[in-house]
């Protein structure tokens, strides 16, 4: 359940989201409404996911982007923007029932979604993420092809290959490396496990070459081993940040692969 908190100055309003799957006590839910849509572009929902717990701003700050880039009119998008009480990789943990955050955004907070902020009944789900909500964005919309439609992910860690590879940030999300390797890691396997849906139609973009570059080529070539449409945006070196300009890059090509769903 979700409780109206307030709107800031750019229109943004922040809700307390109430979840058993998300964590102790409530957590922040942003949203950010089209004020002044472009004419004869259908409503879409974002889901913007942050790479690090509660409202930290290390890495910039995704809703701000995105609100900087007039994303909500120029695209018709109403924005949507969780929090969470550990940093998010989007996957349920086995041994602790209250860091499901998978099953959060796909049995939670997407039907929230749809039953409070549709407009037309027909929207579109959209992921855009990096880093560890880059391989997140990546796990949902392979995993969850019915609930999510396209997914932006950008400069993440393709080829992790363990549960702590990241220390407790990753093993805190993953809890077991046996959930890790079964569920959420990259492989070939995986992939050919889930690609059906993604064979003809485009519905993945891929960016970023910074932090991951190897990691980034890797996917590229593996998803093209493994016959998915993808899009892949030319390799530039930009900070490894919300702000730092691939951004406006992912709405433009979430945008063109969402007309052509129809």
């Amino acid at each position: 359940e979700a409780h109206y908190l307030s709107t800031d100055a750019n229109g943004v309003q922040s809700y307390d989201m109430i979840s058993a799957s998300n964590g102790d006590g409530p957590q922040i839910l942003r949203v950010l409404r089209p004020a002044n849509p472009a004419a004869g572009v259908a409503h879409n929902f974002l889901f913007a996911l942050p790479v690090e717990a509660g409202q930290g701003t290390t890495f910039g700050d995704g809703m701000a982007t995105l609100e900087a880039a007039n994303a909500q009119n120029q695209y018709n998008l109403t924005i949507i923007e969780p929090s969470f009480a550990i940093e998010p990789w989007y996957a349920d943990n086995p041994n602790d029932a209250n860091l499901l955050y998978e099953t959060f955004m796909t049995s939670e907070l997407a039907p929230w979604v749809k039953a409070n902020l549709a407009t037309s009944g027909t929207e579109q789900n959209w992921l855009i993420g990096f880093s560890k909500s880059g391989i997140g964005g990546q796990d949902l919309l392979l995993k969850h092809p019915d609930v999510f439609t396209l997914a932006a992910s950008w400069d993440f860690p393709a080829d992790m290959s363990a549960y702590d590879e990241y220390g407790s940030s990753s093993a805190s999300s993953y809890g077991t490396d046996a959930n890790f390797q079964a569920s959420y890691r990259l492989t070939p396997a995986f992939l050919t496990a889930h690609k059906a849906p993604f064979v003809s139609n485009n519905r993945i973009w891929i960016g970023g070459y910074n932090a991951f570059q190897t990691d980034m080529t890797d996917y590229n070539s593996l998803l093209t081993a493994e016959g998915i449409a993808h899009s892949t945006e030319a390799w530039t070196v930009m900070a490894h940040r919300w702000d730092s300009g691939w951004v406006p890059l992912a709405l433009a090509a979430l945008e063109q692969d969402s007309v052509n769903q129809h």
